[in-house]
């Protein structure tokens, strides 16, 4: 689990966020006047009805960002809105989310 400071409250909303989509979510980014970022993760039931396996997903996401927390360039706040394929292949879904942060140029 994530720190608290990490966890984007759910009051922000994002209206001028740049999207990002893969195969496996979508990623809304957005600056924000913090040194340090903060996670959002939208994973409805049209994901999978079982909540097992929506809670495997999100724990997944959240270990593959805690390793990387630390290597972030700036503050930037990001929501993670996952697709039904993520279910498809949930340890591929940690390496998809590394590639995205090395593209964009997140990551120091």
């Amino acid at each position: 689990m994530l720190k608290k400071k990490y966890r984007l409250p759910s009051s922000i909303r994002l209206e001028k966020a740049k999207t990002i989509s893969t195969k496996y979510f979508v990623l809304k980014t957005a600056d924000s006047n913090l040194s340090f970022p903060r996670f959002a993760f939208v994973i409805s039931k049209k994901v999978d009805r079982r909540a097992v396996v929506r809670n495997k997903i999100k724990r997944e996401i959240t270990s593959a960002i805690s390793q990387d927390v630390d290597k972030f360039t700036s503050g930037r706040d990001m929501i993670f809105i996952l697709k039904r394929t993520a279910t498809e292949d949930i340890t591929r879904l940690g390496e998809s989310i590394k590639e995205v942060f090395v593209r964009q140029n997140l990551l120091k």
